[in-house]
């Protein structure tokens, strides 16, 4: 695959992310997508083409962003945040815990 068409590949993906049921299979497109550009990157370091390098480099991170998103949203997902009442009792279970010193 060269690079042009990997570039249009990346660029396509644009920074859309799908809803968390589309996570899964976006996530592993994403991991397969590194893993290819890291391949091409091996091989233009071999070539020793520099700028085909540097344009893999730029991909490689933009993807890595993407999977770094999907990866903060599944976490969102998993955690939801905690209600007032749950925040209150929080609150109350903390205080007295602390007590002040004076000198």
């Amino acid at each position: 695959m060269s690079i042009s068409n990997l570039s249009m590949n990346v660029s396509s993906m644009g920074n859309n992310i799908p809803n968390s049921g589309g996570n899964d299979s976006s996530l592993k497109s994403l991991e397969q997508k590194l893993h290819q550009l890291e391949t091409e990157k091996q091989k233009a370091i071999q070539s020793k083409d520099k700028e085909k390098e540097e344009k893999i480099k730029k991909q490689i991170e933009s993807v890595q962003k993407q999977i770094q998103e999907i990866k903060r949203q599944q976490q969102k997902v998993q955690q939801p945040e905690k209600t007032d009442t749950q925040k209150e009792e929080m609150e109350k279970q903390q205080q007295g815990q602390y007590v002040d010193v004076y000198v």
